[in-house]
């Protein structure tokens, strides 16, 4: 057995792409059973099933594949490309990291204190450190924090720019996520030591290029095409129920939506800090947007 890793930063779209490749199992074999109740196991909760720290034993093979693979989640940097070979079932055959724009990725991590209230009734301390380092000036422990932390809230109530700025200013660091993932400008790259073939893929085009980009994903991984196309469908039908429902995790699916919340001067400045590396993962589109180009 073998796992192939699917590597993103918090916020940057990992449970999209594994939910979708338990679906796309499901398609290869609807008698298979990914959750095999030997995790912590939610139907309704499907990020659970894959990932690494939720699980007590080794997960089920997925069918999708011709020799036995488990599909796995991470939001772990790579620090020493050995720890493919140790911290994985049957080391890892293949890496997929996804990566996402730095301006939705910071709104979406916004998102996530609302996300982590709304399950444990408070901030975790580390959150509340990592929430006060981007916005020194709220105190959440008075008002109506899921309200207040409404994207929509937050544009009205706070100047968002500023939120950017400190974000940048720290490196694209979420304190809460630092240990596990280190800077949100790092952790793509951090793979590219790895010692098996990767694929670095854009949340952009999953979203907006689902089907090319399935097909992509497919060929790399040498799988059916319409399994995992299908599997990518059912998931967006997934993830559109469980935002009508009022799940906050789903609150935003949109690409892009970062230009209605944070101004072009903003995005510039940090742009300029970061160009290297929005230009390697892809991004040119957006600084041309940004400076006009």
């Amino acid at each position: 057995m073998k796992t192939v890793l699917f590597a993103g930063y918090p916020k940057s779209g990992n449970t999209l792409i594994g939910h979708s490749f338990l679906y796309a199992g499901k398609e290869a074999d609807p008698t298979w059973d990914y959750c095999d109740r030997s995790h912590k196991c939610d139907s309704n909760s499907p990020s659970k099933f894959y990932d690494v720290y939720q699980m007590q034993r080794i997960p089920p093979a997925n069918p999708l594949f011709e020799e036995s693979r488990v599909c796995v989640k991470t939001h772990q940097y790579n620090l020493y490309s050995e720890n493919l070979t140790n911290s994985y079932f049957g080391g890892v055959s293949e890496v997929i990291t996804i990566v996402r724009n730095p301006f939705d990725t910071l709104l979406s991590g916004l998102n996530y204190f609302r996300v982590q209230w709304a399950e444990y009734g408070g901030l975790p301390q580390v959150s509340a450190i990592a929430l006060n380092r981007l916005m020194p000036e709220y105190d959440y422990t008075r008002g109506n924090f899921l309200e207040d932390m409404k994207i929509d809230t937050l544009r009205e109530k706070t100047h968002l720019d500023d939120v950017l700025y400190r974000f940048a200013s720290s490196g694209t660091v979420f304190y809460n996520f630092y240990v596990t993932s280190g800077p949100w400008c790092n952790f793509a790259k951090s793979y590219d030591s790895a010692e098996v073939p990767v694929l670095s893929i854009k949340y952009e085009d999953l979203v907006d290029n689902q089907e090319s980009t399935s097909n992509i994903i497919s060929d790399f991984l040498q799988v059916d095409r319409g399994h995992v196309l299908s599997g990518f469908k059912k998931q967006a039908e997934f993830a559109k129920e469980k935002k009508k429902s009022g799940d906050s995790f789903y609150s935003k699916m949109k690409t892009g939506y970062w230009k209605n919340y944070f101004s072009k001067k903003a995005c510039r400045e940090f742009i300029d800090m970061y160009h290297r590396p929005m230009t390697e993962m892809g991004y040119c589109d957006i600084i041309e947007e940004v400076f006009d180009i």
